[in-house]
């Protein structure tokens, strides 16, 4: 699965100026799982964007009907979010 996801977003000619631009052209070609872990690679190694209304408009579009919605975490991470309790209690802390 990863190598096919890859190359979407690290393949050849791809920098961090154009890896989200060209995951978001190929999004379609991709299966729910495929999508997921190519979104969270692609979004998190990217230093460029679409113009906010635009990647708005796409994450609507691509994310709504998706299945599979937790493989936008890795397995250690989906393992540690099992582990931690179902209530958490923050606090908000203020200086003056």
């Amino acid at each position: 699965m990863t190598r096919k996801v890859d190359k979407l977003y690290l393949g050849s000619g791809l920098g961090n100026e154009n890896r989200f631009f060209n995951f978001m052209d190929h999004a379609q070609l991709l299966t729910d799982k495929e999508f997921w872990y190519g979104f969270s690679e692609a979004y998190t190694s990217a230093d460029a964007f679409p113009p906010k209304g635009e990647l708005l408009d796409w994450l609507r579009e691509n994310l709504d009907f998706r299945g599979y919605k937790h493989f936008i975490m890795t397995a250690n991470e989906r393992w540690y979010l099992k582990k931690l309790p179902k209530k958490i209690i923050a606090y908000r802390g203020m200086s003056v």
